[in-house]
């Protein structure tokens, strides 16, 4: 899968025509005449449209996280699927962690004795980079609440990515 091929993938374009605060259920500006709770329509489109489901239409990886997912699916082409923000999972005080990238049961690459478990991946950037250690500290938190989960660190250092398995 090329880079590209998942920036295409992942890129969402909201439907033309609609304003920006109609998935939130507000009134564009020039929306005086719609009813509450729909959609603005331009002259000569469709009829506006109820807007109940909250839908967002940002792409769901960040540049780093794309190139990390092109990444590993190049390497091991034959693995089970990993999945995006798919999963996430409760840890103290009733907050929850939601890891960059999860798979059901991915084989041992890491170290585990051979294990095949489920694993989850935390894409993070410089340490100088916004929220770097507090994303780190809730994955250490998450680590030591499922220890039955393989949790690994991924960075970028000198143009190649290196991991790190966080111990629970």
């Amino acid at each position: 899968m090329k880079l590209q091929e998942v920036l295409e993938h992942n890129r969402r374009v909201p439907s033309p025509g609609y304003s920006s605060h109609a998935s939130r259920g507000e009134k564009s500006a020039n929306s005086g005449s719609c009813q509450e709770g729909y959609a603005h329509s331009p002259v000569g489109s469709n009829p506006a449209r109820p807007t109940r489901i909250r839908q967002s239409h940002k792409p769901l990886l960040n540049g780093l996280e794309t190139e990390w997912f092109v990444h590993i699916k190049d390497q091991y082409p034959n693995y089970p699927p990993v999945r995006a923000q798919a999963k996430r999972y409760k840890i103290a005080g009733g907050s929850w962690y939601k890891p960059d990238f999860t798979c059901s049961l991915w084989p041992d690459n890491y170290g585990d004795n051979g294990q095949a478990k489920e694993t989850a991946w935390e894409i993070k950037g410089g340490k100088k980079m916004k929220g770097v250690p507090k994303g780190i500290l809730a994955l250490k938190v998450a680590a030591h609440q499922w220890p039955e989960v393989r949790f690994v660190l991924v960075w970028k250092q000198d143009g190649k990515f290196q991991t790190q398995t966080v111990v629970p």
